[in-house]
């Protein structure tokens, strides 16, 4: 039998040197495959598979095994409570043996988390798929890389202290996705009196009312969501 404990990042972190990362505090529950199988941070730098049930029903992909290091076919989505709940895809998680923060990579070595310690988190509003916004989401380096409403100018563009999110697609019932294009990511918001909407046609920025982008380099079509301490 494989151990119990999951030891990640030291291996994967030497590869991606400017790595992002997002703490999860101690006994933080990573939840894999709808609820089958769950992560707990032990320790820093360990995580514990606490459940594994096995095969998701109707696919034949085995998740996570006890001892494995890699998430197999999972999409990050986020849950309250310091849940991370993960579907479909393909993604690596690590563990920063220091300070026992989680990050997630895809196979190509893509960081799938947006957010750096010096910017907020996003907590529950006490809404399905609703989280309000602390402080500015800041990616970047500068404040240019930071989420605003896309709709204004940069000189109009306003903080978002107090603002709510949407990341829930009503009609489907899942998470809503970042929208990859030339421009950077678009995301879903949530504004009173407008549903919202995501552009994701290749090139073309979000010009909405309602809508968020923020600045970015890649341009490569992933999936991403974003993750709460």
């Amino acid at each position: 039998m494989k151990p119990l404990y999951l030891t990640l990042a030291l291996l994967l972190c030497s590869c991606f040197t400017q790595a992002q990362i997002v703490s999860l505090p101690h006994g933080a529950k990573i939840t894999v495959d709808t609820l089958t199988t769950e992560l707990t941070v032990i320790s820093p730098g360990v995580v514990e598979v606490t459940k594994y049930i096995g095969c998701r029903p109707g696919t034949s992909t085995p998740n996570l095994q006890l001892g494995d290091s890699a998430l197999p076919d999972s999409l990050i989505r986020t849950e309250g409570g310091g849940k991370l709940k993960i579907d479909t895809g393909r993604f690596y998680a690590a563990v920063n043996a220091k300070d026992g923060n989680v990050s997630f990579w895809d196979y190509d070595g893509n960081l799938l988390l947006a957010e750096q310690h010096r910017s907020a988190s996003l907590t529950p509003s006490g809404k399905k798929d609703r989280y309000d916004v602390r402080q500015d989401f800041q990616i970047g380096k500068s404040q240019a890389d930071s989420i605003y409403c896309g709709t204004l100018p940069p000189a109009k563009r306003k903080n978002l202290k107090g603002s709510r999110v949407a990341f829930g697609d009503k009609a489907a019932g899942l998470p809503q996705r970042l929208v990859s294009t030339d421009k950077g990511y678009s995301i879903l918001w949530n504004t009173p009196g407008y549903a919202g909407h995501i552009d994701d046609t290749p090139g073309r920025q979000v010009k909405k009312p309602g809508d968020v982008t923020f600045s970015s380099t890649r341009t490569t079509a992933i999936q991403y969501y974003f993750l709460l301490r």
